[in-house]
């Protein structure tokens, strides 16, 4: 009852910790602490401005053009005018024209641009995520390396709470000298030995904080309380959640997104123009040498009617790309499903190891018992009570150890399934 009471005063303190985080919540931490999830907003923003590019296209194209000329001849006709002079263009020639462009119809240009920059967006944001999930089994190593480690420091504290009452009752026993001197020693120095242990594993809780405070943009306190995640159920079969198979139907579909750039390519364009100016000489009329202003209106037409089979190679480009990205999510496909047979048998590994040292720690605790009753009546060295001791202490490590190796794996195999 004592030693009950020992242990339960000397953890109380950590039961009472100023924070509380949970697996999923660090996930989320994580995500939005993550430098690249602000490109999301910035993919959303290039996307838009060049949807908008696109559709000023739709609009009028107005320019302003002037040109100025000098040749060495001109263009003479053999008559005299009336007043003597022979009709001739000037060798200095010059004009400034305003002209305006209105696309009638483009065969489906700009739609289908349009079509093909939405497809990349999708491709770009769905890589993004592919990037964020990754971030989960960071934190999975994290997150359970700081549980493991206090797992670790609950045990040696419970040793040590162990050997502080077994060195009481030595030290009685040397002041009624019945006990040598050198066997309450060697409890003291066993004592020292596991406070330096737990010194490095308090080392190791704070590295790991820093480290996960770090990943999810909060600083965490060594004390923060870890919520242990339930024991998850692995489905039967198991369905497979990755952002990776988007990605690939995203792929897919900028892919497919070409081909109706490339029917519209085919078609014919129609539109109309209109140009004004001022020239010298009049460039629309021969007889007209002076500066003068000219207009001209009208339409224009366009077909590429033969493009000898560039169309059909651009189809099996496409094609060729399509089936490349199925190839690639059969092979992403084939490597998680490898993943069932290595947890399997690491699960039936570790099922084994926590049945085995379950059964080792009862018999153990059973020796020690007994071991600590020779102890107190004399018969039993401090050593061999140490032996027994530490013996326990690496048992039931190891069962800890064990135990959330079994879960750690059961949480890194959904992960990888993405079915966290």
């Amino acid at each position: 009852m004592k030693l009950r009471i020992l242990i339960i005063v000397v953890l109380l303190p950590g039961l009472l910790p100023a924070q509380s985080l949970s697996l999923d919540a660090c996930y989320e931490l994580a995500r939005s602490n993550y430098p690249l999830l602000r490109q999301q907003s910035i993919n959303e923003q290039i996307t838009a401005l060049q949807l908008e590019k696109l559709d000023l296209q739709k609009l009028p194209q107005i320019s302003w053009n002037a040109q100025a000329t000098y040749q060495s001849e001109s263009i003479e006709v053999p008559l005299n005018l009336p007043n003597g002079e022979r009709l001739a263009q000037p060798k200095l020639n010059g004009q400034t024209t305003l002209e305006a462009n209105y696309n009638i119809y483009d065969g489906g240009r700009i739609d289908a641009a349009k079509t093909m920059e939405q497809a990349r967006l999708n491709v770009s944001q769905q890589s993004l995520e592919v990037e964020l999930d990754k971030l989960k089994k960071q934190v999975n190593q994290l997150y359970f390396g700081i549980i493991l480690s206090r797992a670790q420091d609950s045990i040696l504290l419970q040793t040590r709470a162990d050997l502080e009452v077994r060195l009481d009752q030595l030290q009685a026993g040397e002041r009624e000298g019945v006990v040598l001197p050198s066997e309450v020693n060697k409890l003291k120095v066993e004592l020292l030995r596991l406070e330096s242990q737990r010194d490095n594993l308090a080392a190791q809780v704070n590295r790991l904080a820093s480290t996960l405070g770090g990943l999810i943009g909060r600083a965490i306190e060594p004390s923060v309380a870890l919520e242990l995640p339930a024991n998850p159920g692995i489905p039967s079969p198991v369905a497979v959640g990755r952002p990776e198979l988007e990605l690939f139907q995203q792929q897919k579909q900028e892919a497919v997104s070409q081909l109706s750039m490339i029917e519209a390519q085919r078609k014919p364009q129609l539109g109309a123009f209109v140009r004004a100016g001022v020239g010298y000489a009049n460039p629309f009329n021969f007889f007209d040498t002076n500066l003068s202003p000219f207009a001209m209106a009208g339409i224009q037409f366009h077909w590429n009617i033969l493009d000898w089979g560039k169309k059909d190679k651009d189809r099996q480009l496409v094609q060729l790309r399509t089936e490349m990205i199925d190839t690639q999510k059969a092979t992403f496909l084939h490597n998680l499903d490898l993943l069932d047979g290595q947890y399997i048998a690491d699960e039936n590994k570790l099922q084994q190891l926590i049945e085995q040292s379950e059964a080792i720690r009862l018999l153990q605790e059973e020796l020690l018992q007994q071991t600590a009753a020779q102890l107190e009546h004399g018969v039993a060295t401090a050593n061999d009570y140490l032996i027994q001791s530490n013996a326990i202490t690496q048992t039931r490590l190891n069962l800890k150890l064990y135990q959330l190796q079994l879960l750690q794996l059961k949480i890194d195999y959904l992960t990888d399934k993405g079915l966290l």
